[in-house]
């Protein structure tokens, strides 16, 4: 295939290329995780935003091929209490801090609508949260809606069942099992299309001028491509259905008919899944895709950063909407040890101090487990956090009997 001047075909192939790898990117909130799977199964990595960025987010390379996937998982973006609702938490899953957030408050009899509008929440006709999905602003939106309409002594109830649903590994298994079976022919279709653009399309070109067969079958195959990339809208459309029921009226054709682009067909499969979880806390998928110790590795920044958040920890000036932060914060700190212990792990192995790096390393943080040579002082890059000082080798031994 001539490089230089490439027949129309060719430049077509370009394109569509150029729109499969533009698929392949997508913009992460700066507390969204997304898990990448390279076979479809299990995730063997998790990343945030890295390409480019702001404080509120970073672009990401997602699965490249029609056969891996990516996953997106978002931590719960907002603090609620019987009081009400503030679009603002503490805690931060990106490294590099908290996103920055409206921490916007609304008390729950204030509230007049709650709708989500594509990846925003709005209340009362005010932008109140931006999520990773559509799926999850749903989710949020009709919690939000549950809990409002409630009477008071049932709200922490409610809150408490919305933190366990979002800690159900059980639950995330059985969807994740769903969904490979319901888009088996589909991700069999992506490939197809796959290797028909960009293998066999480049390769019958090229032997086009040598060969009466190539020619051939070069004719025939626009027909073939049109017949997969329709069936491949029909499963689409299939999937979205059965995977996807409670969605909006309306939206059960938005992705087939997004199908329109040959890029976008090819990964279908993989945008399905992309929202599968939209309300399961990333520590879930961690558990159910991750090896176990980068799972232990995420666990323990997630505990970390419950447990002592970035100072200051709420600024905000209302008195009840730093309380309902408070009073979320602390019931999520609960049903994460609940769940951690009841995968079998002991808290106090997971939150033990970091190893020392050197013989000169004499405190630490207790958020981001950076090391000084201090004795005593704060963590400057977690906003101030009093430093925790390494017990010497005597001390260690002597606090070793005393527990035995």
């Amino acid at each position: 295939m001539d490089i230089l001047h490439p027949s129309d075909a060719a430049l077509l192939i370009m394109v569509v290329g150029l729109f499969y790898l533009w698929e392949c990117i997508r913009w992460l909130p700066k507390d969204t995780v997304c898990f990448i799977s390279l076979t479809g199964e299990c995730c063997p990595r998790h990343v945030f935003g890295t390409l480019f960025g702001n404080d509120r987010g970073g672009l990401a390379i997602l699965s490249l091929l029609p056969g891996s996937r990516s996953i997106l998982a978002q931590q719960w973006p907002v603090s609620m209490s019987p009081d009400g609702v503030l679009a603002y938490v503490s805690q931060s899953l990106h490294p590099t801090g908290r996103l920055t957030q409206t921490e916007l408050f609304f008390e729950w009899r204030s509230i007049r609508s709650i709708r989500a509008i594509g990846r925003d929440v709005i209340v009362n006709d005010i932008p109140f949260v931006h999520t990773c999905s559509p799926a999850f602003a749903d989710h949020l939106a009709s919690v939000l809606h549950r809990i409002g309409e409630a009477p008071r002594k049932e709200r922490e109830s409610i809150i408490e069942d919305v933190l366990h649903e979002m800690l159900d590994s059980h639950a995330a298994v059985e969807r994740l099992a769903h969904y490979h079976q319901e888009t088996a022919v589909l991700a069999w279709l992506n490939w197809t299309m796959f290797v028909l653009t960009f293998i066999a399309a480049p390769l019958l070109l090229c032997l086009n001028a040598i060969s009466r067969s190539a020619a051939a079958c070069l004719d025939v195959l626009p027909c073939l491509y049109a017949i997969v990339w329709l069936l491949n809208i029909a499963a689409l459309h299939r999937a979205d259905r059965t995977l996807y029921p409670s969605q909006p009226a309306g939206r059960n054709w938005q992705r087939p008919l997004s199908m329109l682009s040959p890029a976008t067909a090819m990964k279908s499969a993989d945008i399905l899944f992309r929202e599968l979880l939209p309300a399961t806390h990333p520590l879930v998928i961690a558990h159910t895709s991750l090896p176990q110790h980068k799972f232990r590795e995420l666990a323990r920044r997630v505990l970390l950063d419950i447990r002592h958040p970035v100072r200051p920890v709420c600024q905000i000036d209302n008195e009840l909407a730093c309380r309902t932060e408070a009073w979320f914060r602390e019931r999520m700190l609960a049903a994460m040890n609940h769940f951690i212990e009841s995968l079998g792990e002991h808290l106090d192995d997971l939150l033990r101090p970091p190893t020392r790096e050197g013989s000169d390393a004499r405190s630490y943080c207790p958020r981001c487990d950076g090391q000084y040579t201090l004795d005593e002082g704060t963590c400057q890059q977690c906003g101030g956090i009093p430093l925790r000082r390494f017990l010497d080798t005597e001390e260690e031994e002597t606090r070793g009997e005393l527990s035995l």
